[in-house]
């Protein structure tokens, strides 16, 4: 059972990364800090911010490091990428539907998920989320994805900038994150033959708009529910394993950062307000500790201990 702690307020969020030798422009600099932070922001303006060290209840003077516009709308999501190289990419999406990657030396790919819709719609389709995934076929081949989802209810699969896969899904999907969350006999998937297919390991947990949570494995959606909260999701995070199975942060449009396993709710951490970002760090002893942010601009750091 989960038991949660709170540590701290926070007024700083820190993200660790490995640094990258070579050289490069301006924004290599995000790559090589121990400590950063990228917003994406209404003006379709990507920001890179060093956070210097700072103790609790501090307050400083965030130093811009780079400042790229790569839309006219405004982004909705951001995603780090990065290959088996260790080199990094930011991937943003629009309220357009664009997608668009860029490394520290130059752009990589832009795309349109309207372009790959069939049939082609005239509309405009909104990214809502992005994640990045290794995910094995039926075949036990393992391969890195972008998967993206849209306000029309689909899920884009794509690898190197192409769209290789779209699925439509039970309603829009807000939120995504990896891990293994049901016992694979559990799950049955079908391919385009009606042809049974065992499930696979890797699973992606979608929170949708409604409140259900959706198991993906083996490119299907398996469409009854694994959890329903009853309120529209925008956040869910991966909690380590336990047996085997791992346990899903969850937040949306309610007042508190909820913990699920195997479907079930466990536990939940009430906020003062709707939880709009979260921020999960695995510590030695095997607990985690989660930084939420809040819709009224409160920063909690709560710790979960895992058994």
């Amino acid at each position: 059972m989960e038991a949660w702690r709170r540590v701290s307020k926070l007024a700083a969020l820190s993200f660790p990364t490995t640094p990258v030798k070579g050289r490069g422009s301006v924004l290599e600099a995000l790559l090589q800090l121990k400590c950063r932070l990228i917003i994406g922001g209404e003006d379709g303006v990507v920001n890179v911010y060093e956070l210097p060290s700072a103790t609790s209840g501090e307050t400083f003077d965030l130093k811009i490091l780079c400042r790229k516009a790569v839309s006219k709308s405004s982004i909705e999501c951001l995603q780090i990428l990065q290959d088996s190289f260790g080199s990094a990419a930011v991937v943003t999406g629009d309220t357009m539907g664009h997608l668009w990657a860029f490394s520290p030396y130059s752009d990589l790919w832009r795309l349109r998920l309207t372009d790959s819709k069939q049939p082609k719609s005239q509309n405009s389709t909104q990214v809502q989320c992005l994640l990045t995934a290794n995910l094995q076929s039926k075949h036990g081949q393992t391969c890195g994805y972008l998967l993206a989802t849209d306000h029309s209810q689909h899920l884009h699969f794509i690898h190197q900038g192409t769209v290789v896969l779209t699925l439509k899904t039970p309603s829009t999907i807000t939120a995504m994150c990896e891990g293994k969350f049901i016992c694979p006999t559990e799950i049955e998937t079908k391919d385009p033959s009606g042809t049974s297919n065992p499930a696979c390991e890797t699973q992606v947990a979608l929170g949708s708009s409604t409140g259900a949570i959706y198991i993906m494995t083996n490119f299907e959606i398996y469409t009854e529910e694994f959890a329903h909260v009853q309120l529209p999701i925008t956040s869910l995070e991966t909690l380590p394993p336990v047996d085997g199975k791992n346990g899903l942060l969850c937040a949306g449009h309610f007042n508190a950062l909820c913990v699920f396993r195997e479907g079930k709710e466990l536990s939940r951490f009430p906020t003062s307000s709707w939880v709009t970002s979260l921020c999960l760090e695995e510590e030695e002893d095997g607990k985690c500790r989660v930084v939420i942010g809040c819709d009224d601009r409160t920063v909690y750091a709560v710790q979960i201990g895992i058994s």
